[in-house]
């Protein structure tokens, strides 16, 4: 079996709404091909690579912490007018190596609709299973 990635929430002072991501995907290899994770058990797992410190093949990504604004008194994201709705669900994410490249953005454009934003090396498949998991209860 193949794993596309892994991840991770760990909740804030115990809150449901604050709560930080974490995201392990395949790297890829020298002709830009992704390296795929075959796991043929649980000791095998994206996840448990990362714990035993085997990062060299994977990619993480968190999630960009908001900056405070003394118009909005708020802390904020910069949606670049793609999301219109404030929401818990919006993030974004970026690769701790280049935290100004965005990899991912999700977040409310109206009641019942969402955008999601994504770029290298992220796939559509990857940036679909990362946003449908953010609404996991």
């Amino acid at each position: 079996m193949k794993e596309l990635a892994a991840i991770s929430y760990e909740k804030v002072l115990g809150l449901r709404k604050l709560q930080q991501m974490s995201v392990v995907i395949p790297g890829k290899d020298k002709i830009r091909e992704r390296r795929p994770v075959y796991v043929f058990t649980a000791q095998e797992s994206t996840l448990k690579k990362l714990q035993k410190n085997k990062k060299s093949k994977l990619i993480t990504l968190e999630v960009k912490k908001p900056v405070w604004s003394p118009e909005m008194r708020a802390c904020v994201l910069d949606f670049n007018g793609r999301v219109k709705k404030t929401s818990a669900k919006n993030f974004q994410l970026i690769c701790p190596k280049n935290p100004e490249k965005l990899v991912m953005q999700f977040g409310r454009v109206d009641e019942e609709h969402f955008a999601l934003d994504y770029s290298a090396p992220l796939c559509a498949l990857q940036a679909f299973a990362i946003a449908l998991s953010w609404f996991e209860e």
